[in-house]
């Protein structure tokens, strides 16, 4: 653990500049149109070429925009940066296993480019925004900007839910499109909403990861009118939650809970359960939910504690046991775990009725497999370090509202944590923006033990990190 804070402490290094209007805007578009615009289920032939290459790259688009917009200021002097950088040193070392992994994969060039495409679209993204940290309301942007996003998906949602069809981009999510059948190669979710992502495991990792920072803003939001407005968000969230039906999002989102609640104090505990049960309630009390959530729990304990080893995950596992034996140090490359379970599901003439499951479901599990020990290592080293960072700064004294921001960030990161238990939740874009949307607004977190950092609001040029 001390070894892992160590990675996230700053290091004495040139003070970056204020984000400009122009990046800042470019990060708005980038935090809210990747959750509302879902470019990979474009119908093929539904726009024309140019606007259909615009629109499918256009994540990965913004997502390099806002690193060049970020880290330009820094191209002359970019090794002090990057080692004075919280993170930095380590995030290049998990690029470098995914290239090496990648080289030695069955299809190289594929591989090496998944893990290019992961890391521009993730850790290039905390790269330039923890690095230009601006002033001490940059973490409250960012965090509000996710925020922000994450309610308009949720409020889809429910109106999805409520109408019977998606509210938007019906077309897009119709099973009838080949592109989205090829990429949600089981599209047919009964009620379950895809809101504006698409799939509703990915909606639940969505706002599992969301809902216990929308909650700790109740405590640190400015003033009464933001708190009523927090309040909204976290019932949004809370309700479209419930409605994706799925369940280790549920858990998941039962963990960061509680996490938030042993931050923020323990008087604090009892309120926060009643806000939970009362967001379950309202979302439980709609049509048809109640009985399908029901049938969602019978189903996992049928599925999961009486016959797991005959199911697609419990499959999925032993084939993950299997590669990590032939390849243990730096696994079948990035995205090469689907074809290596075909291959294993043919030669070991595994019965999986239902087929094969392109992952294993299991974001560690997965690290594993595609990146072996060393890449498992390397990223879960980069997790104890975040919540590592994050139990330093409740520990140290300072403002409440800084403390109670500090417990919604440690209660998402372990929300999303638990989550990956059941899904690989990093490999989808959505995720992955907002998890190191998040990291960078740890980093950026002003430290109280800088000097009396922690009782005024300090200009850019003494702004300090809190993993420092």
């Amino acid at each position: 653990m001390t070894l892992a804070a160590g990675a996230m402490r700053a290091h004495p290094g040139p003070v970056p500049p204020a984000a400009g209007p122009v990046a800042r805007l470019i990060v708005a578009a980038l935090l809210v149109l990747v959750p509302l615009v879902p470019w990979r289920y474009l119908p093929a032939q539904a726009v024309p070429q140019w606007a259909d290459t615009a629109l499918r790259h256009l994540g990965l688009a913004l997502c390099l925009a806002t690193v060049a917009a970020f880290l330009w200021p820094h191209r002359r002097r970019w090794q002090p940066w990057l080692a004075s950088l919280p993170l930095g040193l380590p995030l290049l070392g998990l690029l470098v296993v995914a290239v090496v992994s990648g080289l030695g994969a069955r299809d190289p060039l594929a591989s090496v480019a998944r893990g290019l495409y992961g890391f521009a679209s993730g850790g290039a993204v905390y790269l330039a925004l923890a690095g230009c940290p601006g002033d001490r309301r940059w973490p409250r942007l960012l965090i509000f900007l996710c925020l922000a996003a994450g309610a308009a998906v949720a409020l889809a949602g429910v109106g999805e839910y409520l109408v019977g069809r998606p509210l938007v981009y019906a077309t897009w999510f119709d099973p009838a499109n080949p592109t989205y059948r090829r990429l949600a190669p089981d599209p047919w979710f009964e009620r379950r909403i895809v809101a504006t992502i698409g799939h509703p495991v990915v909606v639940g990792s969505y706002l599992a990861t969301l809902l216990p920072l929308a909650l700790s803003a109740l405590w640190w939001a400015p003033n009464r009118a933001w708190r009523v407005l927090a309040a909204g968000t976290a019932l949004a969230l809370g309700t479209g939650l419930v409605l994706t039906f799925s369940r280790g999002a549920w858990v998941a989102t039962a963990a960061g809970v509680a996490v938030l609640a042993w931050g923020l104090g323990r008087r604090r505990l009892l309120m926060l359960g009643v806000g939970v049960v009362l967001l379950g309630s309202v979302a439980a009390a709609m049509t048809g939910a109640g009985s399908l959530a029901l049938a969602r729990v019978q189903a996992a304990y049928r599925d999961y504690g009486q016959g797991f080893g005959a199911t697609t995950r419990g499959a999925a596992y032993g084939f993950v046991a299997t590669i990590a034996a032939e390849s243990p140090w730096l696994g079948v490359g990035p995205g090469m775990y689907r074809h290596a379970a075909y291959d294993l599901r043919r030669s070991l003439e595994v019965p999986t009725p239902l087929g094969v499951l392109d992952t294993p479901d299991n974001m560690y599990l997965n690290w594993l497999a595609e990146t072996g020990v060393v890449g498992l290592a390397a990223s879960l080293y980069v997790l104890v370090a975040l919540v590592s960072a994050l139990r330093r700064r409740l520990r140290q004294p300072g403002d409440p509202a800084d403390q109670a921001m500090a417990a919604g960030l440690l209660a998402a990161v372990v929300s999303l944590a638990v989550d990956m238990l059941t899904v690989d939740a990093l490999q989808f874009p959505v995720v992955r923006l907002v998890f190191w949307t998040l990291a960078a607004a740890v980093a950026t977190m002003p430290d109280p033990g800088a000097g009396d950092a922690c009782c005024h609001r300090p200009g850019p040029q003494e702004e300090t990190s809190t993993i420092s």
